[in-house]
């Protein structure tokens, strides 16, 4: 849907006027993603009033095609549904790597973060599907959509009374139902897992290597013995063949001569500040 808008300065113009919080600025990231989805989710009435005006007003007969298709897509279950499921899953990953940006930060506590993502999407993938469906029909019932036994398919209805009701046990099957959950939600779900998990084991490699520098304090208070391994398994971590870029004996006793001069809670961005000083 942004790649119809964004290319063109004139639907941009028209998306903007309809909706807030949009950007330009598609670079795959996960803030800008969950942006996009936050907008779209929060503003469905206005994104399809876009997408109609951009099908009357184009003189392009492929994307006239296309926004009337995405314009018919977008008012259905399935669609409301998988940006609910994106839209809460992108939330906690944004939060998380908006945490990570920031400038001073152990890598104790990325850990703690990427420790609390993974039960969030653990938790989310064995009880969010309930609550993200709850949250698809009142958007739903908002809109008027209605949903469609056959093969997924929805369409909107117009009400012809007031009193008719938005029942999602009238029109929603168990089996289409569990169906998405099946093939659309679960896989989402796992991906999301499984990305935590590998870079989840890559930090906590690196840290199991360089955690102990990050704490200048917990340096002075380590036994020399365990110290001055830290310092050897880095020395062999960074060898190549006969060449070895950090001498671990020197890399000891230059620690020691540090926690001397440094304060005990001076961050790890100050210390390295101050090596390069002397």
């Amino acid at each position: 849907m942004y790649t119809i808008f964004s290319a063109s300065t004139e639907r941009w113009e028209i998306l903007n006027k309809y909706l807030y919080g949009l950007t330009l600025k598609l670079d795959g990231s996960v803030g800008v993603s969950y942006e996009s989805v936050k907008a779209v989710k929060e503003q469905l009435q206005e994104t399809s009033e876009a997408l109609l005006e951009v099908s009357n007003t184009t003189k392009i007969p492929a994307i006239q095609i296309e926004a009337k298709s995405l314009l018919e897509y977008e008012m259905t279950f399935e669609f409301i549904l998988s940006t609910v499921i994106w839209f809460d899953v992108l939330k906690a990953i944004s939060k998380v790597s908006k945490t990570l940006q920031r400038e001073h930060i152990s890598i104790d506590f990325a850990l703690k973060n990427y420790v609390g993502l993974k039960v969030f999407l653990t938790g989310y993938r064995e009880n969010g599907y309930t609550n993200a469906k709850k949250e698809a029909i009142k958007i739903c019932q908002q809109l008027e959509i209605i949903l469609v036994l056959k093969k997924n398919k929805y369409k909107k209805k117009k009400k012809m009374f007031g009193y008719e009701s938005l029942s999602m046990s009238t029109y929603v099957s168990d089996s289409n139902v569990n169906s998405f959950k099946n093939e659309y939600f679960f896989p989402i779900s796992d991906k999301g897992i499984v990305s935590i998990n590998e870079r989840f084991q890559q930090l906590d490699k690196f840290n199991d290597y360089f955690g102990f520098l990050y704490n200048i304090g917990s340096i002075s208070k380590m036994n020399k013995d365990d110290l001055m391994k830290n310092c050897m398994d880095i020395q062999n971590l960074l060898e190549v063949g006969d060449t070895n870029d950090i001498n671990g004996r020197e890399m000891f006793d230059e620690l020691v001569i540090l926690c001397e001069i440094i304060e005990k809670d001076t961050s790890p961005l100050k210390v390295l500040e101050n090596i390069f000083s002397y």
